[in-house]
Order: C-alpha cells, then structure tokens, then sequence
C-alpha cells in the first residue's frame, strides 16, 4: 500500500481540536490501573507508527529491537522524568496516584521502575481519553527519543 493511501495515524488523529477540558484526576471514572492498561497499549501503537516512519526499510527483527528499546519500563521512566517539568498539576496527581498503586513487579524491571512506567503509561492513558492534543504535545518528546 503506498504511503499517499494510509489512513491518518494516531499522530494525527491527536492533532484533532478537542472541545472542553479534561476531568479533574480524583473524579475518574478509571482507576490509575486501567488507564495503565489502555496507555500501554497507545504508547505502543505511537513507537510503531514512529518505528514505521524512521525505519520504513528495516527487517522486522530491527524495527522490533526499535520498539523494546523505547517500550521497556527504563524507558518509558526516562520519558516521564523529561516530561515531568511540562505536567500541569492534574497530570502530576495521576502521576503520583498511578506511581503509589499497588501493583506487580515486572520480571525484568526493578520495583522502582515498574511503577514509574506504571505512571508513564497512566498518564498516556489520561491524555488519550480526556486530553489528546496534549499526548500529541507531550508526545513530540518521544520524536527526540526515537531517533
């Protein structure tokens, strides 16, 4: 399929003005762990688009090395320390609430950064529901990373 007939990606689609503001954190109706859950899931779909377009030509086994490095908790922890100093005070609360939940540790990642990317894709989670430009903003960070 060439690339002229490609539906518009996720980048995108987040660029779309969106009408009002996002709900306060404490009156979600999803906890920080399913916005964890969808967040990693959209940050994926985000570094393959990335992988995509930065690596059109690469072999599979390339473009999934690509994808793991960017997608590991160690990264997506460096990602969310660079975003920290951008994050309003709703994003910083989510951050907090998502990072003191309670969950399992990963196999490969130590506690700390298991809940750091718990976080990370919390907050993902948050801004592709409630905020999308604002993951388009945040996202742009990811551009710099990626390279």
């Amino acid at each position: 399929m060439p690339p002229s007939s490609l539906p518009p990606s996720l980048w995108q689609r987040l660029a779309l003005p969106v009408e009002g503001t996002p709900p306060p954190v404490h009156t979600l109706p999803y906890s920080p762990k399913l916005l964890a859950h969808l967040g990693d899931a959209v940050f994926e779909v985000l570094v393959r688009e990335r992988c995509l377009a930065t690596l059109p030509q690469a072999s599979s086994k390339e473009q999934h090395a690509f994808c793991v490095a960017r997608c590991c908790a160690e990264a997506q922890v460096a990602l969310l320390e660079a975003w920290q100093p951008t994050l309003n005070e709703e994003e910083l609360e989510l951050v907090r609430r998502a990072r003191n939940s309670s969950v399992r540790k990963g196999s490969r990642a130590n506690q700390a950064d298991y809940r750091g990317s718990t976080a990370f894709e919390a907050l993902v989670g948050y801004c592709y529901l409630f905020a999308p430009q604002r993951l388009a903003w945040l996202s742009q960070a990811l551009a710099a990373v990626a390279n």
